[in-house]
């Protein structure tokens, strides 16, 4: 769900994962949470993330009806809430920019340069 925020970019989506250290948290397996999540995911973003952190078991595709498979969701729930960047970076895939990930925690501040034009000029407004 994160993407990049500087100024000018259009593309800066999905952040491409850079992994130091993965981990695996155990999280209790609810299959509705992951049925109304599903539509809300991009698919090829969380597939791409999942292979970059070693984990090959999702499909390339994914549609509705494989919600009904257990099999399909336990692959789903292991990709969507068990893998954990712990180190490494978030990378634009515009700009190239790393926003590093220390702990499980990613910083995405921006520097000043990157920033949006419309903060100051509503600042200077006051």
């Amino acid at each position: 769900m994160l993407s990049c925020n500087i100024k000018g970019v259009t593309n800066g989506f999905p952040l491409r994962l850079e992994v130091e250290k993965s981990v695996e948290k155990e999280v209790d397996f609810n299959a509705d949470f992951l049925k109304n999540m599903f539509p809300k995911i991009e698919w090829k973003a969380l597939v791409d993330a999942a292979r970059s952190m070693g984990y090959t078991e999702l499909p390339n595709e994914a549609e509705s009806q494989m919600l009904d498979s257990e099999e399909f969701l336990k692959k789903f729930h292991h990709a969507l809430l068990q893998l954990h960047l712990e180190e490494g970076a978030l990378i634009c895939p515009e700009t190239g920019r790393r926003f590093p990930v220390s702990k499980g925690i990613p910083n995405m501040l921006l520097h000043e340069d990157e920033v949006f034009d419309e903060v100051y000029q509503i600042e200077s407004q006051f």
